[in-house]
């Protein structure tokens, strides 16, 4: 029995390795008051997944096969989440308050050990997203909970509706945060923030190399957002963001291009598989947790794509059994199917307290 419940853990922690290790990229354009976008594209070999509305008022306790001292918390925040390791294990997100966090692979990552409550790290994003309302709220907390790496290693990058961003990394078993003076550059790829942003540095914006390794993708992604975009319109800046993506996308790896329109508090989406992007702005959901919670496939062909929120289905245990197994049990990982059930069933654990 021992043996089983080593080997379930051991292959638990390679979850999500292999599909965030793929490569990404994000970064927020330039400022030009109210407007605050933020680019994001996701790189893996496969792209189906959903988008979770995420509700207020739910009881959570963070997921492990084993919970032993796991944080707990109840939602604060209602969200709209990109999930394709199943409900709650987003890999990216923003919540009603115009906090918007994503996930990106950092093999160089290994986090402090605290006495603090532990969650695993792509959780942790909706921990975030559940329970701050800003930045500065974020990195005020920082240390409330210890991050795990049960499923990956990986760095994140997190913005707001100010248009303040941060970058947090687990570097020589030390929590690294860059915001503000100590992050000129509002990017993240797959090296540590302050590789990247000397590279950039070293490099005029028309001497980048060709190529999509993690640092060109980095100095690429700079040039647009250290550029002026003067007084550009939302839909022109979200032109010029869509246009950065496909700078920094890497063909028919990349598999989602989002853009985040913090100030709207809206998302817009291109999948490979749906290449017309999708909108939904998050003032059309009912986050109480009262009500059902709301999916919609990324991939699904749309009748309205300039307002997607009408399209959203009931979220049932069946959707999320399609993408989890998908990802977890017959995709990369071949995960036992013991490991794959927990996830699949880990959102009925979830108590509405406060609807």
């Amino acid at each position: 029995m021992l043996k089983t419940v080593s080997a379930l853990v051991l292959v638990a922690t390679l979850v999500l390795q292999a599909p965030i290790a793929g490569a990404c990229s994000a970064f927020r354009m330039p400022l030009t008051s109210p407007d605050v976008l933020v680019g994001r594209n996701f790189d893996w070999d496969y792209g189906h997944g959903l988008m979770v509305v995420n509700k207020r008022g739910l009881a959570k306790k963070a997921f492990a096969l084993h919970p032993s001292d796991t944080l707990t918390w109840t939602s604060k925040y209602g969200s709209l989440t990109f999930n394709q390791a199943g409900r709650e294990l987003p890999y990216g997100g923003l919540n009603e308050k115009g906090l918007m966090i994503e996930v990106l692979w950092l093999g160089y990552t290994s986090w402090p050990e605290t006495s603090a409550p532990s969650i695993n790290e792509v959780q942790w994003i909706q921990h975030q997203l559940d329970t701050k309302d800003s930045v500065a709220d974020l990195i005020l907390h920082i240390n409330d909970a210890r991050i795990l790496s049960v499923f990956a290693k990986v760095h994140f990058i997190a913005c707001d509706a100010t248009g303040e961003c941060a970058t947090i990394e687990g570097i020589g078993s030390e929590i690294k945060i860059h915001t503000g003076a100590t992050m000129p550059v509002k990017a993240l790829t797959n090296d540590p923030y302050e590789t990247g942003l000397k590279f950039s540095q070293s490099k005029a914006c028309d001497a980048i190399p060709a190529g999509n390794q993690s640092l060109y993708r980095f100095a690429r992604a700079a040039c647009t957002a250290t550029s002026d975009i003067q007084n550009e319109t939302v839909a022109e800046k979200t032109s010029r963001t869509n246009a950065t993506l496909d700078a920094v996308a890497q063909g028919d790896y990349t598999k989602w291009s989002i853009v985040y329109d913090l100030t709207a508090k809206a998302i817009s989406i291109r999948t490979k598989d749906a290449p017309i992007a999708k909108t939904v702005s998050l003032a059309q959901f009912d986050f109480s947790c009262a009500t059902p919670v709301k999916v919609l496939d990324l991939n699904a062909v749309v009748k309205n794509p300039q307002d997607v929120s009408s399209q959203f289905v009931d979220y049932t245990r069946e959707a999320n059994q399609a993408i989890v197994e998908a990802s977890l049990l017959t995709g990369f990982a071949q995960l036992p199917k013991p490991v794959v059930e927990k996830i699949v069933m880990f959102p009925e654990s979830l108590a509405c307290v406060a609807p």
